[in-house]
């Protein structure tokens, strides 16, 4: 590689880094049209299209690169984080074992290799993965609240609780974090809790009908229902809420089954009926 195109090389990968993914795609490329074998360039270039959505091309460059490099443990991280984006999970697995193989002590494989293993419903070895993710880098955000998501699954919602407040130390404005926390919670049946994360999550996250929804169910939970339509309003306006919509007709009805009793029961009461008779009269 020449001066000039080591040049374009660091410019792309400093563009890479400060999340430029689009200068950082033509940078790549400018430097395989004169380098083509340049491994490091073509695994880049595959993982900065993956970042940008292209999972089916990064497949095919990050492929291309391990074609030149082998023994290249990022490629095959990469490869595998792209395999499972076109919704191949079992070539995945295999992407990333190969990637764990070539390098044992890394938590960001191993937490990659934990997501694809769940993917294919291997729960226990997933959960093997995460942990030994976890023993590697302590306090790992991504690894713990992974981990905690299986156990929220199987109803261990009081080791989630603790996993997501271990991501969220390390990653306190992460909404994700937030909303998963007050689902486990809510889970658990502590409301107070529930709704503290899911209104946090919502403060981060002002469009996510997801935290609107579950925070709504806590909210009912409570007994404030009109707290809680209000949310499911909302939320039933926004792409992605069909859960929302759900349950925005399920409390509309219930409020409605109260309004009925209440005005039955008002009813029923003495001197509640227009003309009543005083019977002392």
């Amino acid at each position: 590689m020449s001066q000039d195109e080591l040049a374009i090389f660091q410019r792309a990968l400093a563009e890479h880094r400060a999340g430029q993914l689009e200068p950082a795609i033509a940078g790549y490329r400018a430097v395989l049209k004169a380098a083509p074998e340049h491994a490091a360039s073509r695994d880049l270039l595959g993982l900065a299209l993956y970042q940008s959505g292209q999972a089916e091309a990064a497949v095919d460059q990050i492929s291309l690169a391990i074609e030149l490099a082998p023994d290249m443990a990022a490629a095959w991280h990469h490869l595998g984080m792209a395999l499972r984006a076109v919704g191949e999970p079992a070539q995945a697995v295999e992407a990333l074992r190969s990637a764990a193989t070539r390098a044992p002590e890394d938590a960001e494989i191993r937490n990659s290799l934990g997501l694809a293993l769940d993917d294919l419903g291997e729960t226990g070895l997933a959960s093997e993965s995460l942990r030994r993710a976890l023993a590697l880098k302590p306090g790992f955000p991504a690894a713990a609240s992974n981990l905690a998501n299986i156990l929220a699954r199987q109803g261990s919602y009081a080791a989630a609780v603790g996993l997501y407040r271990e991501a969220i130390a390390g990653a306190p404005r992460r909404a994700e974090f937030q909303l998963n926390l007050g689902t486990a919670l809510l889970g658990q049946g502590d409301m107070d809790g529930a709704v503290a994360a899911l209104a946090l999550a919502l403060s981060l996250a002002p469009n996510d009908p997801k935290a609107m929804n579950n925070l709504a169910l806590a909210y009912r939970q409570q007994g404030r229902l009109e707290l809680a339509l209000k949310l499911l309003e909302r939320a039933a306006e926004l792409p992605g809420s069909d859960e929302a919509r759900n349950n925005l007709t399920l409390m509309r009805r219930d409020r409605g089954r109260q309004v009925a009793g209440a005005r039955q029961y008002q009813a029923a009461q003495p001197g509640a009926a227009e003309g009543a008779v005083d019977i002392e009269s």
